[in-house]
C-alpha cells in the first residue's frame, strides 16, 4: 500500500512541475497572431466573345478545381521565391527569409488554397496575407496577360501584311482589268456568247437559204433548157400560085388531048399518053391547097427570157450569201477567239480574285481574334477567385495555455511513469546484484 502512495506521490510531483512549467513557459513566449486568406481557381474561367454568345453565358458556378497537377503548380507558384521576394518588398521590415519561416500555404478539404500567415503583429500578419493574396493573382494574371500582349503583337504584326497584301493584290487586279480592256469578264463573256450564237444562227439561215437557191436555180436552169431560143410571133396566107399553073396545064393538056382525037383514036398510045398526063394534073391539082404560107416572123421566147432573169438573180443573190457568209465567218472567227480570250482571262481574274477573298478573309480573321484579345487585354477579371479575405486577428494563434497545460499534464504523466518503472528496474537490478 506504502509503494501504491509513493507511486502516486511521484506522480503528482512531477506532473505538478510540468504544468507550472508550462504555465510559467507559456507566459514567457510571445504571442503570435495568425491572418488566413483563401482562394481557389475556377474550373470555367469566365469568356467575353464579340462573335458569339454562347461562351458570353455561364452554364455552372464557379467551383474550386480538384485537379492535383493545377494544385500543385498553384502551390509551386506561392512558394517560388520570386513571388516572396516581390511580397518582401511591399512589407516594412519583413525581409524574404523571415516570409519563408511565418508564411504557409495549404489546400483545405474544399480544395480551397489557404494562405497563413503568422506575425507578433496582428495587423503585419493580415498586410502579409493580403499582399500574397494580391501578389499571386497579379502573377497569375500577369503572365497570362503576357502571353496574351505577345499575341497581340504578333496579330498586329499579321494584320499590317494581310493588310499590305490585299492592298497589293487589288492593285494586280486593277492592273489586269485595265491592261485586258475589261470591267466584268462575266458580262463580257455572255455578251460573246450571245454574238457567237447570232453569227452561227446567221451562217446556218445563210446556208438554209443558199441551199434553197442553188436548188430554185437548178429547177429554173432545167426549164430554161427547156424552152426555145425564138417563138413564132406572126403567120401570113395567099393564093396558092401552083394551083393556077397546074389548071393552065391541065387545060392545055385537055386541048391537045382534042386536037389528038382528031387525028388518031383513043386507043392510040399519044391519046393514052395525053390521059395518063391529064390524070396525073387532076391528082397534083388535088392535093395542093387553096392558100399557102405567105411569111412568118419570130421573136425571143418571154419564158425563156423571164427564166434567165431569174437566174442572173440567184447568180446576184448566191454573191450576196457568199459575201455574207464570209462576213459572218470573220465576225464567228473574231468573236470565238475573243470568247476563248475572255475564258483563259476570266480564270486568271478568278485566281487573282480567290486570293483577294481569302487574304480578306484571313484579315477579316485576324482583325476578329485582334478585337477579341484586345477586349480581353480591357478586362479586369481575374482568374483567382477569393473565398475569404484575410482579417486582422483580435487574440493571439500562440501560445494557447489550455493547450500547453495539457500538453505538460500528458508529458508529466508519460515521464512519471518512465521514472517509476526505471527506479523499480534499478531496485530489483540492485537485490539481484551478487555484491
Amino acid at each position: 500500500m506504502a509503494l501504491i502512495y509513493e507511486r502516486l506521490y511521484v506522480i503528482a510531483v512531477i506532473t505538478a512541475v510540468a504544468v507550472v512549467a508550462a504555465f510559467v513557459t507559456t507566459n514567457m513566449m510571445s504571442e503570435t497572431y495568425r491572418s488566413q486568406a483563401r482562394c481557389y481557381l475556377p474550373t470555367q474561367s469566365d469568356t467575353l466573345s464579340l462573335s458569339n454568345e454562347s461562351g458570353n453565358l455561364p452554364t455552372a458556378p464557379k467551383l474550386p478545381t480538384a485537379n492535383t497537377e493545377t494544385q500543385s503548380a498553384l502551390l509551386g507558384v506561392l512558394n517560388s521565391a520570386e513571388l516572396r521576394t516581390a511580397v518582401a518588398s511591399q512589407i516594412d521590415d519583413r525581409n524574404s527569409e523571415w516570409l519563408e519561416k511565418n508564411v504557409k500555404f495549404d489546400l483545405d478539404t474544399f480544395n480551397f488554397i489557404v494562405i497563413s500567415a503568422y506575425d507578433p503583429v496582428p495587423r503585419v500578419a493580415r498586410q502579409v496575407a493580403e499582399t500574397y493574396l494580391r501578389a499571386f493573382r497579379d502573377s497569375l494574371d500577369s503572365t497570362t496577360k503576357q502571353r496574351v500582349a505577345e499575341n497581340v503583337q504578333t496579330l498586329v504584326a499579321a494584320i499590317d501584311r494581310s493588310t499590305a497584301s490585299v492592298a497589293d493584290l487589288e492593285q494586280q487586279r486593277q492592273s489586269f482589268l485595265a491592261t485586258n480592256g475589261s470591267i466584268d469578264f462575266t458580262t463580257e463573256i455572255a455578251q460573246y456568247h450571245s454574238r457567237v450564237t447570232r453569227f452561227q444562227d446567221s451562217l446556218e439561215n445563210n446556208m438554209s437559204s443558199r441551199a434553197t437557191l442553188v436548188k430554185q436555180r437548178e429547177a429554173v436552169i432545167k426549164n430554161y433548157e427547156q424552152r426555145p431560143e425564138f417563138t413564132q410571133s406572126g403567120f401570113t396566107e395567099v393564093q396558092n400560085p401552083r394551083l393556077n399553073q397546074i389548071r393552065g396545064q391541065i387545060s392545055a393538056t385537055e386541048l391537045e388531048l382534042e386536037s389528038t382525037k382528031l387525028v388518031y383514036t383513043d386507043k392510040s398510045p399519044e391519046a393514052i399518053a395525053l390521059h395518063n398526063k391529064l390524070d396525073l394534073l387532076n391528082s397534083q391539082l388535088a392535093s395542093e391547097t387553096a392558100t399557102v404560107e405567105g411569111s412568118r416572123t419570130f421573136s425571143s421566147d418571154s419564158m425563156r427570157t423571164a427564166f434567165e432573169s431569174r437566174i442572173a438573180e440567184f447568180t446576184v443573190n448566191e454573191a450576196d450569201l457568199e459575201v455574207k457568209n464570209a462576213h459572218y465567218t470573220n465576225l464567228l472567227d473574231q468573236s470565238q477567239a475573243r470568247l476563248r480570250s475572255l475564258n483563259r482571262l476570266r480564270s486568271d481574274s478568278e485566281i487573282l480574285e480567290s486570293q483577294l477573298r481569302n487574304v480578306r478573309e484571313t484579315l477579316r480573321q485576324q482583325r476578329d481574334r485582334h478585337a477579341e484579345l484586345e477586349l480581353y487585354m480591357s478586362r479586369t477579371a481575374s482568374f483567382l477567385m477569393t473565398a475569404e479575405a484575410p482579417v486582422e486577428a483580435t487574440k493571439p494563434y500562440f501560445p494557447i495555455l489550455w493547450v500547453n497545460l495539457l500538453v505538460a499534464v500528458i508529458l508529466g504523466l508519460i515521464f512519471s511513469t518512465l521514472v517509476i518503472i526505471t527506479s523499480e528496474q534499478i531496485a530489483r537490478y540492485r537485490e539481484a546484484a551478487p555484491w
